[in-house]
């Protein structure tokens, strides 16, 4: 007899939609997708016959349309196919499928989970398994709150799988394969309409496209690309509205000029430069695919030939940036693929390796250290049409007396050092905060913070902790960039002054910002400058908003790590876009150097303003 009585549940409803929220919207494609190629793979084992032709359309439901029903969202797929007893034991169970369930294999929120909480009036499965239809409509009851398996009346009796006839099979099965409907949350939900916060008509394409790295051999998934629009049945020419999901390998390998792989801890980098698409006036044209998949830079985590965590768009842009191609990166995909041992969240939203995320700041760093030849000839490419101005030297001459102020000294842990470091003093602080003899509050504020370490703060050595000083890179490289030049692609600083870049040390000012251009022609107006002036003003604008910003990177990085306050995140809040554009909002002593200058050079004082 077993010794341990099994854990039971109460009410199963609150507990599935708390499992829900932790969805995406739109993940149910995800799931019901994976389940039809699950099945076409279960067919061709049962088979022993690789040879059999797979096929997963997703479409409108045209036969219920036809009988009056909202377009609603459909997959058929021409796999294995359930049985009645199949429907009930696989549907109406919240922990069972055709696979395996462990960590690794099969874990997961199931279709039944992403699906069902998201159309409340039922997710209707209809299904083949050798010749014999049957259909079962899962539901959450309206009055119960419950989700389950709707009986159906029939000739008297209560079923939750009914038998169907051949009249509604749809033409892509033959004898096994599966439809899913999804009715939504009420009789009139258009569910072929994008999830909420989605714009884009074609996103189911998309959606599949950017979610599976290959598809399978032997296998067609195809969509109806007008789902968000007006869903069409057939277009012009009798051709079909169906569209192939290709995958983003076969993109990558057919718009790339390069590609390889990055050997990595405990993981492989896969790399693609894609090939240079240009529009009839000049500018770059990477995006022409992204309404059907991610067509431009971009990087994201591949396991078993998924992809996850995809970060695009100005997301896509700082990952990659952050693997060290800081120019040219909306023409750089990134997948990294991590070795075994690792799992997805209970939402599939997100790889885990031992519990924790993945470490994508090791694995950028450990390709900053070995970036490809390929990748170094775009970034030397792209930055060799930034202007070199020769204003360095001006600027540190300028700096010179006040280089003290920029950093106090620091010291980094090193069993090497020549001094001793006293334990308290590892990481200093500001002014301690006022406290009273007995250690609680006093008048000047909060109470100091207990010693760290607790107790065992009083077995720390007193004879220190072996150290030698540390000052970090002193002048940042800064380089102006454009989209004229070619040197920085849309989207990148949209409406932002500069970015700053920690590992490289180098800042990039966006030389298309706005307030650069009305500052010019404020200095133009206001000083009546002749045209042939204007260079020279450009200069010196460019110039001393480059001085600020070497003045605001060395001040802020001069703090970092020398107080609680000032860690990483902090500093990295300081610098950032945002925080480098507040900067240089500054005008009073930016215009009355640049006025001045200005003067010197063209060999007169301007009038006062």
């Amino acid at each position: 007899m077993s010794q341990t009585t099994p854990m039971t549940m109460g009410r199963m409803g609150p507990h599935i939609d708390r499992m829900g929220a932790d969805c995406a919207d739109d993940q149910y494609i995800r799931e019901l997708t994976q389940n039809a190629l699950d099945a076409i793979r279960h067919r061709r084992e049962e088979a022993s016959d690789n040879t059999i032709r797979g096929e997963v359309i997703w479409d409108i439901d045209w036969t219920a349309v036809d009988d009056g029903a909202p377009e609603r969202l459909c997959i058929v797929d021409n796999g294995i196919g359930m049985t009645a007893s199949d429907i009930t034991r696989y549907i109406n169970k919240l922990a069972s499928g055709a696979g395996t369930l462990s960590i690794t294999s099969n874990y997961g929120v199931g279709a039944k989970i992403a699906a069902a909480t998201r159309n409340h009036a039922g997710v209707l499965y209809q299904s083949w398994r050798d010749g014999l239809g049957v259909m079962a409509h899962l539901w959450r009851d309206p009055v119960q709150n419950e989700y389950g398996l709707r009986r159906f009346s029939v000739d008297d009796r209560w079923m939750e799988c009914v038998p169907l006839d051949d009249s509604v099979k749809p033409e892509l099965i033959d004898r096994c394969g599966t439809k899913v409907v999804l009715f939504g949350n009420d009789e009139t939900h258009r569910t072929a309409q994008p999830p909420p916060g989605t714009a884009n008509a074609r996103w189911l394409l998309q959606y599949l496209n950017n979610r599976y790295f290959k598809i399978p051999e032997g296998v067609a998934i195809r969509v109806n690309e007008y789902l968000g629009q007006k869903p069409r049945r057939v277009l012009q020419n009798n051709r079909s509205p169906l569209r192939p999901v290709v995958g983003m390998y076969t993109y990558l390998t057919k718009h790339s000029d390069s590609s390889g792989t990055v050997q990595l801890d405990g993981a492989k980098a896969h790399w693609w430069v894609l090939t240079e698409r240009r529009k009839d006036d000049g500018r770059q044209d990477m995006w022409s695919y992204q309404h059907v998949q991610a067509s431009a830079g971009h990087a994201a985590a591949l396991y078993q030939n998924e992809l996850y965590e995809m970060r695009t768009g100005r997301a896509g842009q700082n990952v990659v940036q952050a693997f060290g191609v800081i120019f040219g990166h909306s023409r750089v995909v990134i997948y990294v693929e991590p070795d075994e041992g690792v799992t997805t969240n209970h939402a599939r939203t997100m790889l885990l390796r031992d519990g924790r995320p993945l470490p994508w700041a090791a694995y950028q760093e450990q390709f900053r250290n070995n970036l490809p030849p390929e990748i170094k000839a775009l970034i030397d490419s792209i930055a060799s049409k930034c202007p070199d101005k020769d204003d360095n030297k001006s600027i540190v001459e300028r700096l010179r007396p006040l280089m003290n102020l920029f950093a106090a000294t620091r010291y980094r842990r090193n069993p090497k050092g020549t001094q001793a470091l006293d334990a308290d003093l590892v990481v200093p602080g500001g002014t301690p905060p006022a406290t009273s003899g007995s250690g609680t509050a006093g008048a000047g504020g909060p109470h100091r913070p207990p010693r760290p370490g607790g107790s065992y703060g009083s077995h720390i050595k007193n004879n220190g902790l072996p150290a030698s000083p540390y000052a970090p890179d002193k002048i940042p490289r800064v380089t102006w960039v454009s989209l004229a030049r070619g040197s920085r692609d849309p989207g990148e600083m949209e409406d932002k002054a500069a970015r700053y870049f920690e590992a490289q040390n180098l800042v990039k000012v966006n030389g298309d910002f706005r307030k650069f251009h009305e500052l010019v022609d404020w200095c133009v107006k206001e000083w009546n400058l002749a045209p042939t002036v204007i260079p020279t003003l450009r200069q010196e604008i460019e110039e001393w908003t480059k001085q600020a910003l070497i003045e605001v990177v060395m001040g802020i990085e001069a703090l970092r790590g020398t107080s609680p306050e000032w860690g990483s995140d902090a500093c990295d809040r300081a610098l950032s876009e945002e925080a480098l554009t507040t900067a240089l909002m500054t005008r009073y002593h930016l215009i009355y150097a640049v006025k001045r200058n200005i003067g010197t050079k063209i060999g007169k004082l301007l009038d006062a303003t």
